[in-house]
């Protein structure tokens, strides 16, 4: 009467299931539960470790199979339940991932975060990661889904996702007065104030340095934030003007004058002519009525 006891006692020993890391299962995990297949070396492969929270029992036959290829004899009824090693998210990796990731895009330390969800599944160890253009805002719930990965492998990763509620403190720019679209930016047509955002893709402007001397490219309601994206640089340089032009090359700085052919901003490139030569050549705006023409060395 005490046999078939002695069997089920020996079922739930071997339901435990031997915890892979890897996405295969070598003989040197088998040999933690079958002495006898330390006789194979370490490294051979049996097969793959299943999907993060899946179990794969690998019946005895299979294992007696693999065995008698290296020449190792094993009794076939030891069947072996295999799981890959995994682990659940806790909310504090999370938090401090987010963090991470959103000082870095919205330059500032003052951030609130609130974790409404995120993904419960079973996942490999390592360390998690927030990509600073992987999430979406969710505008009914003033909330943002972002995807993250953990990665496994030099070219591989495994997704999860979390939702957050985000905002940061920070400097914004607001106009005090109706701009019309072409009005210049003057210290008299903005305030600068601190407020709690939700996380954007691109922020409006945080001082008088971005926006003074610019010119709003559409209409821009008093009290609206200032965005960047709206405003352009005046026009540095006209056609027909003469423009002090700076060359470089390595040590040597050279200087003349040369008339635009070309309109443009601070960064853009335009056409000059050169007054002796008649020679037109391309040069960098870097001012009012200056461009610079670097040469390689």
């Amino acid at each position: 009467m005490m046999l078939p006891v002695l069997m089920l006692m020996g079922t739930v020993m071997q339901s435990e299931c031997l915890a892979v890391e890897d996405e295969k299962i070598l003989a040197s995990h088998l040999a933690d539960r079958i002495v006898a297949m330390k006789q194979i070396k370490e490294d051979t492969v049996f097969g793959f470790t299943p999907k993060y929270g899946v179990r794969r029992v690998i019946p005895g036959f299979e294992i007696a199979a693999f065995a008698r290829k290296y020449g190792v004899a094993i009794p076939v009824e030891k069947e072996i339940c295999v799981i890959r090693s995994s682990r659940k998210l806790t909310e504090e990796e999370i938090m401090q991932s987010l963090f991470n990731v959103v000082r870095e895009i919205a330059g500032t330390e003052d951030v609130e975060i609130k974790l409404l969800d995120y993904s419960r599944q079973e996942l490999p160890y390592g360390e998690i990661k927030f990509l600073k253009s992987n999430w979406n805002r969710i505008e009914r719930e003033d909330a943002v889904f972002w995807r993250g990965v953990i990665p496994t492998h030099p070219s591989s990763n495994v997704p999860f996702w979390v939702k957050a509620r985000i905002t940061v403190l920070r400097d914004v720019v607001s106009a005090v007065r109706d701009l019309d679209a072409g009005s210049y930016i003057t210290p008299d047509t903005f305030s600068v104030r601190k407020s709690m955002l939700g996380l954007m893709s691109t922020f409006p402007a945080s001082g008088a340095h971005e926006v003074v001397g610019r010119i709003s490219m559409r209409k821009i309601s008093a009290g609206d934030m200032i965005f960047m994206r709206n405003l352009r640089s005046p026009q540095e340089v006209f056609t027909g003007e003469v423009v002090e032009v700076s060359i470089r090359k390595g040590m040597l700085h050279l200087q003349l004058e040369a008339k635009a052919e070309s309109s443009g901003r601070r960064g853009e490139r335009i056409i000059l002519r050169n007054p002796v030569s008649g020679k037109r050549f391309e040069a960098r705006v870097t001012g009012v009525r200056q461009a610079m023409v670097e040469v390689a060395r």
